[in-house]
Order: C-alpha cells, then structure tokens, then sequence
C-alpha cells in the first residue's frame, strides 16, 4: 500500500500534434515554476537525468531519495488500461515533493483531454496559471 495519486479518463483520445506541443509547453512552465519555487527537484523516470518529454509521452519523477514511481502521461489514452469502460493512469509518490507536481500534471492533462482536445497555446496558458494557482496554495498547506 501507498499514497496514490490516480487520473481517470472516460475518453479515447490521440491528441493532436498542436494540442500536445501546447501541453508539452504548458507542463515545461509548469515544471519550471516547480523547481524556482523550491517545491521540488524533478528528474527522469529512474530518479536522475531530466524528465522525458518527446512527441508521445511525458515522464518524470523526484529526484535521488526523493524519488518514488514514475508519472507518465500519454498523448494516447488508449495506451492506458481500462477499467469499468474508463482508462486512467496511476503513481504512487509516497508523498515526495514531486507529488505536487504529480497533482499539476494530471490536471493539466485531464483538462486538455477532456475540454481541450484541439487546444492552443492560450487555452494551456489559463489553464497552467489556474494549476499554479492551486499548486502554491497545496505547497503552503503541505509546509
């Protein structure tokens, strides 16, 4: 057992290239604000190195001891299991810093799943401003 942060999609959906370029650069910001703000050191997937980021997927994790499992999340849904007739995605963090991050991502990815599957840049920018939003309140209240 652990703390596990889950996203759930009812949805099959391939993003387009434009909506996943806008995901990836939402998320980068995203990233970028985590790690100034001191909320968290993110790595690759094995806890070193930089996290992933290439035209199908984004991954990442904590960095060193503050590393857990690996976010991954999927411009394809269908590459996710399903369960009920809804796919979702999972990582346990065990409450590492990364898991705000972890929180940030999914609902980043959910959001552009769900309302934005032809997004633009602006959609992403509002909805990456409201994340931060709730992201430092969560950091604050986790201190």
């Amino acid at each position: 057992m652990g703390y596990t942060n889950h996203c759930w999609v009812s949805t099959d959906c391939d993003l387009s290239e434009e909506a996943w370029a806008a995901l990836c650069r939402g998320w980068r910001a995203m990233a970028d604000e985590c790690v100034k703000s001191g909320v968290c050191v993110l790595a690759g997937g094995c806890g070193d190195g930089a996290p992933a980021i290439d035209d199908q997927h984004i991954s990442f994790n904590g960095q060193g001891d503050e590393s857990h499992e690996t976010c991954v999340v999927h411009r394809n849904t269908k590459k996710l299991p399903k369960i009920r007739g809804r796919r979702f995605a999972f990582v346990k963090t065990n409450q590492k810093p990364y898991d705000t991050m972890v929180l940030a991502t999914y609902a980043l990815w959910k959001h552009v799943l769900v309302h934005l599957a032809d997004a633009d840049d602006s959609d992403i920018e509002r909805t990456r401003v409201t994340l931060s939003v709730c992201w430092h309140a969560h950091s604050l209240s986790a201190t």
